[in-house]
């Protein structure tokens, strides 16, 4: 009898714990709007082409794939306001 009621313990346990930790988080949203953290970002990255001592040539080429996924980021989220890449090219 005893341990029925540590195994219905346990489950009722694990279940609370379930629900419980299924709550939505959106804090990070408010996060990543911030611009700041885009600049620190390119900061870091400026940051470490600075210290490999890389050409001009090969720095553009680094920043421009962080670059292009934040516009890209950004488009998606407000289309409205920012051309997709695929209208530049039809222009």
């Amino acid at each position: 009898m005893n341990t029925i009621f540590k195994k219905s313990g346990a489950l009722l346990a694990a279940v609370l714990i379930a629900f419980t930790s299924c709550e939505k988080n959106t804090a990070y949203q408010d996060h990543l709007k911030d611009p700041k953290l885009f600049s620190e970002a390119m900061q870091t990255l400026t940051d470490v082409i600075v210290h490999d001592i890389f050409s001009p040539p090969v720095a553009s080429r680094i920043y421009v794939d962080p670059t292009v996924a934040a516009y890209s980021i950004m488009q998606q989220a407000y289309p409205d306001q920012y051309a997709t890449f695929y209208s530049w090219n039809t222009h």
